[in-house]
């Protein structure tokens, strides 16, 4: 579907994701795949119905398109969606992406209406357009002010707790391909997870950064079967001096198969050293 164009408004300098270049990105691409009007299509046997303003993909498909990390297109997509710009439903096929306000942003304009506006455009004098723009400004310095504030809410970090979350989702999806199902025992459990992971991390290393990266590297050196066979925020808990001690005994393999000796917070996140026993 390369034929056509889309309409990005001025205004959009205004909004948040403009100032961040992958949400940038990866909105003005939703824009280009979604469907201009509706569109149905056979999937396993099934009838599909894709209507105007949405789209048929996936986070692989959208990492390939846009050579974009998978792991951050799922956190671009997260943000879109926890702003309102899209809608997105998923099952263990495919994901159906809606740019909710397409028909806003992609409102037909007839050639007639084109000519009127250009034409008075064309009748402004210099010096209405130096006024106008001054006016523009300032009005622009005052909405920008007010955007600013919003957008810091709207893509401020999230908690400890809700970073682990999405580190664990993100590690599901990409190993099983699936997404996880999150239940308030899990969130009690990641609780926990945190309790630990503090208890046996240094003193200097308590930040929220290096507990995200300590839980980070324990769930991608996992080598028992058994855990990963069951692989859930609950088995990480109960199992969790178990893993650590396959770390700390150097027993866990990284995603190339080879074997990890303990990982050094001093250089980076996380020391064997610092672990219990």
């Amino acid at each position: 579907m390369n034929n056509g164009w889309i309409k990005i408004h001025r205004k959009i300098r205004d909004n948040c994701i403009y100032k961040d270049s992958h949400l940038l990105h990866l909105f003005i691409h939703c824009l280009l795949k979604a469907n201009h009007k509706t569109n149905t299509f056979l999937f396993n046997k099934q009838e599909i119905t894709i209507e105007r303003g949405q789209f048929v993909t996936g986070r692989m498909e959208l990492s390939h398109e846009l050579n974009m990390n998978s792991s951050l297109v799922y956190r671009k997509l997260k943000i879109l969606k926890n702003i309102g710009i899209l809608n997105i439903k998923t099952n263990n096929k495919f994901s159906v992406v809606t740019v909710l306000k397409y028909n806003t942003y992609q409102d037909v304009i007839t050639t007639s209406e084109q000519q009127n506006e250009q034409q008075v455009n064309n009748k402004r004098t210099t010096s209405e357009q130096q006024v106008n723009t001054n006016k523009n400004d300032n009005n622009d310095n005052n909405e920008n002010n007010d955007k600013k504030s919003d957008c810091r809410l709207e893509i401020r970090q999230p908690n400890l707790q809700n970073q682990l979350k999405e580190i664990f989702e993100n590690h599901y999806y990409e190993t099983r391909g699936v997404k996880y199902y999150y239940t308030g025992k899990c969130a009690g459990n990641l609780k926990q997870i945190i309790t630990k992971l503090k208890a046996i991390c240094s003193a200097d290393k308590q930040s929220d950064k290096d507990i995200a990266n300590a839980f980070k590297y324990m769930i991608e050196n996992i080598n028992d079967n058994f855990i990963n066979d069951k692989f859930s925020i609950s088995i990480i808990n109960s199992q969790f001096n178990e893993i650590i001690s396959q770390i700390k005994n150097g027993k866990s393999t990284n995603n190339n198969g080879q074997s990890n000796k303990g990982f050094d917070i001093r250089k980076n996140t996380w020391i064997a050293e610092a672990l219990n026993g």
